[in-house]
């Protein structure tokens, strides 16, 4: 039976069935009509892609219309006939290293390999990835995404090119590597811990696009001090871009290093203008100050993002900075501190939380 749907009602069907996680009513969609199925083979190798190891093979969610592929920890349930329908179309594959140190035959088809643009390598612990295993096996790399770290770093890989995007954790280990990595054009690096010992550093002048996605506890100064010298190893990026997320309990020393990073970034030695997006989170005390504090620097309070935000636009840095105060009545139950419309309150009784909006006597539940 065709579909009588116009195109883009199709799609939406297709995305809220994707939503749902039902891949083979993806495919029955998909297969009901010319239609249908154009707009099934355009939609697929955008939103999933394929994840597997040594013994099986699963679809997964994902975001490939960015530089760089991300996939969403959730799988898209499916048959194994919807499975190797969908596989036609994918062009994301996240691999799953072993623990031997070359990669296995994968169980994938051949159309797989040809099609597959964005390559995810996922290694468990202290497994191996071998990059040059991955290059010469995929032809068509857009990118690569590496998740953990790979020794390969510390070895020469030869005459082979890295795909045009490259995504990675490992950025003390690229900065300092002996050998010349062969870094492409686009470089994101995605960093959960502070780098240690980053001297001295290389030079990378064939990259022209670099992005830092850094999750810390809490911000530090000195790693603030030494950005400017890591960007310089990236001579030629003439607008890098920087995503810092914290989340850190309330300290008395926190508005005094604020203070500070600010003051930093008013001289910094940047060779480039530099783009920071900078969301904190912070856990305060009912009785809490730090509301009032940040309003007195200038932040001003969001209420559709329950946070208070600020722009500033020193000579080598624009920064938008986004701070989320949330109260902690005890461990277990939190409120968020952003909403704010004029005088302000937290309100308890036995079963939940509020925030009382002044005068007005609305309330909002967060729970």
């Amino acid at each position: 039976m065709s579909s009588s749907l116009r195109p883009h009602l199709i799609r939406e069907v297709m995305n809220d069935l994707l939503e749902r996680h039902d891949g083979d009513a993806m495919v029955y969609l998909g297969l009901s009509g010319r239609e249908p199925f154009q707009v099934f083979a355009s939609f697929v190798p955008h939103n999933v892609g394929i994840e597997c190891d040594e013994d099986e093979r699963n679809l997964i969610i994902v975001i490939a219309d960015e530089p760089f592929a991300h996939y969403v920890q959730t799988d898209l349930a499916a048959s194994d006939e919807s499975l190797s329908m969908m596989s036609r179309f994918t062009r994301v594959l996240k691999l799953i290293a072993p623990v031997e140190d070359e990669m296995p035959e994968i169980p994938v088809s051949k159309s797989v390999l040809e099609n597959t643009t964005d390559l995810i390598l996922f290694n468990i612990e202290d497994y191996v990835i071998p990059i040059v295993w991955a290059l010469k096996k995929f032809s068509h790399l857009r990118s690569l995404t590496i998740y953990g770290g790979f020794p390969e770093l510390r070895h020469n890989i030869g005459n082979f090119k890295l795909p045009q995007g490259l995504v990675c954790l490992e950025l003390e280990d690229v900065i300092t590597t002996k050998y010349n990595f062969p870094l492409p054009e686009v470089v994101k690096f995605r960093v959960s811990a502070y780098p240690t010992q980053i001297r001295p550093f290389r030079s990378f002048p064939q990259v022209k696009n670099l992005h830092l996605d850094m999750s810390v506890d809490k911000v530090k100064l000195e790693f603030i001090k030494l950005l400017p010298t890591i960007l310089k190893c990236f001579p030629n990026v003439e607008a890098p871009t920087i995503n810092l997320t914290s989340k850190h309990d309330s300290a008395d020393d926190d508005i005094p290093l604020l203070n500070e990073v600010y003051q930093f970034f008013e001289t910094a030695d940047f060779h480039a203008k530099v783009k920071i997006d900078y969301q904190e989170k912070v856990y305060v005390d009912a009785n809490s100050n730090r509301f009032n504090d940040l309003k007195n620097l200038g932040f001003e309070a969001n209420v559709v993002y329950a946070d208070l935000s600020i722009v500033k636009a020193f000579p080598k840095v624009h920064l938008t900075h986004s701070v989320e105060l949330i109260i902690a009545q005890d461990l277990s139950r939190y409120v968020s501190y952003g909403y704010y419309s004029g005088q302000y309150g937290v309100r308890w009784d036995e079963n939940d939380a509020y925030l009382d909006y002044g005068d007005s006597g609305s309330e909002y539940d967060p729970f």
